[in-house]
């Protein structure tokens, strides 16, 4: 019995983690594909969708998480000690506060129809690229710890966070950068622009300008 309950408890975690990851990846992607055009309704019930997978996902993991925490109290109190799993549910605490306060002050302002990401607000812009890098690099840093038994009681708890938060803090700087020379680029260049139709907004050259 105890067997069944523990293979129940890691395919719920597997089916976590894919949703999870799955889910915060593509939709980072995606909106990455949208930041220089106007969003359409389609585009927004995609994205609505990837996030009803990220929070099933969370969700999921959550339960499983409280299982197998329940799990090892009961029968393998041991394993409570080992730091590896210590720092995957701070991470995972990560997750959860990152996309709470995402959709609580910034997620109405960002997905909307007809919106460019890119003319947003400075604040509300590069939020965005920092809540999403957060949260892909937080997922994939649950789906790791989680699948590499090696890290079992090889690394003391402050060293796991010290080279997760290091990691994070690279692909923040690498998103910002990102993030600015798009920015940069759609202001020099607003042909570079496109309208809700998906065509590229069309600027007369000024030799071509009516007068006045």
């Amino acid at each position: 019995m105890i067997d069944l309950i523990h293979t129940i408890l890691k395919f719920t975690h597997i089916i976590s983690l894919t949703l999870g990851v799955g889910g915060a990846i593509i939709a980072d992607l995606f909106v990455i594909g949208l930041l220089n055009k106007a969003i359409t309704r389609q585009e927004l019930r995609l994205l609505e969708n990837l996030e009803k997978f990220v929070f099933v996902g969370l969700m999921l993991l959550w339960i499983s998480g409280v299982g197998f925490f329940v799990e090892y109290q009961l029968f393998n109190p041991e394993k409570l000690s080992n730091p590896k799993i210590l720092a995957k549910l701070t991470i995972v605490m990560i997750v959860t506060l990152n996309g709470l306060l995402f959709h609580m002050f910034f997620h109405n302002r960002v997905f909307q129809e007809g919106l460019v990401i890119v003319k947003l607000p400075p604040l509300t812009y590069y939020s965005l690229i920092l809540f999403g890098t957060i949260s892909s690099f937080s997922w994939i840093g649950a789906m790791t710890l989680g699948a590499v038994s090696q890290l079992n009681d090889i690394f003391p708890y402050i060293q796991i966070m010290v080279g997760y938060l290091a990691i994070v803090a690279c692909g923040m700087i690498s998103g910002l950068m990102f993030a600015t020379f798009k920015r940069w680029h759609v202001n020099r260049n607003p042909e570079m622009m496109v309208s809700a139709a998906g065509e590229k907004k069309f600027q007369a050259p000024p030799q071509f300008a009516l007068k006045r």
